[in-house]
């Protein structure tokens, strides 16, 4: 299972809760490709 979180907080809270069995991402709402502007992705 992969959890996607669209805000920093909600990364956060995420990694803290559920990072130790579930694979955690977040990324930008718009979801644009890698080389566009505004991407954002992170993990924990």
């Amino acid at each position: 299972m992969i959890v996607v979180e669209y805000t920093d907080t909600g990364l956060a809270n995420a990694c803290d809760r559920w990072g130790a069995s579930l694979g955690i991402v977040r990324r930008d709402r718009d979801v644009v490709p890698e080389d566009a502007s505004g991407y954002v992705r992170k993990t924990c």
